[in-house]
């Protein structure tokens, strides 16, 4: 199982979803890890769109980990997080991705 770093991003969680750039991990991301940072967001990996008040909360510090033997290349590419509705003020999801 292959864990190599192949990329990383960060993404700004703000009233609009985001999700990871598809030229970062089109076709080579297997593995993911997003560390929430600021402000708490929501995501959905279902390929529904999160909204303020819909979807997992994560908080500031918070780590989400896709990173177990087995590929996780539909959720990383479906992923989507939107800023929660408790703040106003943008945050940041550090994303890492791997082979």
């Amino acid at each position: 199982m292959p864990n190599n770093q192949i990329g990383a991003e960060t993404l700004t969680s703000a009233a609009t979803t985001i999700g990871p750039t598809s030229a970062t991990v089109a076709g080579k991301a297997h593995r993911a890890i997003f560390q929430v940072v600021g402000q708490p967001v929501r995501f959905r990996a279902d390929g529904t769109a999160p909204t303020s008040t819909t979807g997992v909360t994560l908080q500031p510090g918070d780590t989400l980990e896709f990173m177990g033997p087995d590929k996780y290349d539909a959720i990383i590419r479906n992923i989507l997080f939107i800023l929660d509705s408790s703040t106003s003020t943008n945050g940041t999801i550090e994303c890492a991705y791997f082979d």
